[in-house]
């Protein structure tokens, strides 16, 4: 196995001194305050290295700016990372990166937990230290056999990356890893987003479902479900759907609602990402019976006052579409939100965009924030992401949205267009 070439990281000095163990930050687990974010989702850590060519992405045979869990014959790709390459390590995952972007955004004014499947290894050790120095807290049980997860990031010239997991212990959370969690339960009821990752369901699918059930039956939260990636559509359809049944929110690019969409035997040749977007908004959706006031998202628009997102009960299609923006969809109306493309040079890694878009929306959801100023702080956040190598915010990231991006200001000028206008469809018209 490539544990012995962990062994240095270990030792880093800059590396925090704080709790490894599976249940941090239970010093601020008081019984009655509110959760940000529960999130479940594949526990993994990123090896992020540069490239100078495909050559490596050939030898093994690696999709271009994709992601795969790796074969038998590809596990070789690993140790050779490790050995050849600088590598930069990342508490990784798609779930994992989201709430990591978001504990620093909102500057851990609530605490976030991550519940995944780890192992008492060396890489086990580097991905909690990593949590804790973002401030995130986990909620982890432990395999005895299968190694922790990793995912090896290889970033081409052009800042697009090829992503190539080996899951391991994330794999085997089962039903009985959750009843395992004391507080699980206590957490899923307290949390104001319940978010569920399409990586993680497609392997455990019955803690998925038992997971948004609960969030479900208590109402008054916001329920999420990523697509993850085009194969998870493709391959879990069936099961996506049942999810989504108790989804308000499903997130997810391009490729990936084109997929479902097409897999449901609903697509229609050159169709619109917007008409796309509504016909997964409008698949079965289950109103929570206990509910007490529920809204449509036409309810909140207009209003002065801020947004309860836990009140809406219909599901809102959120699709990132790369430098063309992003849509909003509910199964009657589609938005279109269009973003300022990053010059080529800055573009140093599109890893964890999406993850880093959700985020972004994730902290404004959480102050009442209507859905254009969700849309755009996503947008921004992941914008700076993708100056990094690796899915992380600039040390200094507040400096940078100020003095470089002016993303206050940006997303008031961004605000004010929005709502000049209404995509219907057919076309841009007044509001």
């Amino acid at each position: 196995m490539y544990f012995n070439s962990f062994n240095h990281f270990l030792n880093k000095k800059e590396m925090p001194s704080g709790p490894t163990i599976e249940n941090s930050r239970d010093e601020e687990n008081s019984s009655d305050g509110p959760v940000a974010v529960v999130a479940f989702g594949n526990a993994l850590l990123d090896m992020s290295i540069s490239v100078k060519d495909d050559s490596l992405i050939n030898k093994y045979g690696l999709p271009c700016d994709a992601q795969i869990e790796v074969t038998s014959e590809q596990q070789g790709l690993f140790s050779e990372v490790i050995q050849n390459y600088p590598v930069e390590y990342v508490a990784g995952g798609s779930a994992q990166n989201t709430v990591r972007i978001l504990c620093r955004l909102i500057k851990n004014r609530w605490p976030s937990y991550v519940i995944g499947k780890i192992a008492h290894d060396p890489v086990g050790i580097i991905l909690q230290k990593l949590l804790v120095q973002d401030g995130v807290g986990t909620r982890y049980v432990f395999d005895e056999k299968l190694p922790t997860g990793c995912c090896v990031a290889i970033v081409r010239p052009d800042g697009t990356r090829c992503l190539a997991a080996n899951i391991g212990a994330a794999r085997e959370f089962h039903m009985e890893n959750l009843n395992s969690i004391a507080d699980m339960m206590d957490l899923i009821d307290r949390t104001r987003i319940l978010f569920v990752e399409g990586f993680f369901a497609s392997h455990s699918p019955d803690v998925a479902m038992a997971a948004l059930i609960r969030g479900h039956s208590r109402g008054g939260l916001v329920r999420v479900v990523s697509l993850s990636a085009q194969y998870i559509c493709l391959q879990s359809h069936s099961l996506l759907r049942r999810l989504l049944s108790y989804a308000n929110l499903v997130v997810g690019n391009e490729d990936e609602f084109r997929a479902l969409v097409d897999r449901a035997g609903l697509l229609v040749s050159s169709e619109s990402i917007d008409s796309v977007a509504r016909k997964v908004a409008a698949l079965e959706y289950i109103s929570p019976v206990n509910q007490l006031k529920s809204c449509r998202l036409s309810d909140f628009q207009g209003s002065t006052e801020a947004w309860d997102w836990s009140k809406l009960n219909e599901r809102l299609a959120v699709v990132t579409c790369g430098a063309s923006g992003a849509v909003c969809a509910t199964r009657s109306q589609s938005w279109l939100f269009p973003t300022e493309k990053l010059q080529s040079h800055l573009v140093k890694d599109t890893t964890g965009a999406g993850d880093a878009f959700l985020a972004g929306f994730f902290s404004e959801i959480l102050v009442g924030r209507p859905m254009d100023v969700c849309v755009a702080t996503g947008q921004q956040t992941a914008r700076i992401v993708i100056t990094q190598t690796g899915c992380r915010l600039p040390s200094n990231f507040l400096v940078v949205i100020s003095n470089i991006y002016g993303w206050r200001r940006e997303i008031d000028l961004l605000i004010t267009d929005f709502r000049r206008r209404r995509h219907t469809g057919d076309g841009w018209i007044p509001s």
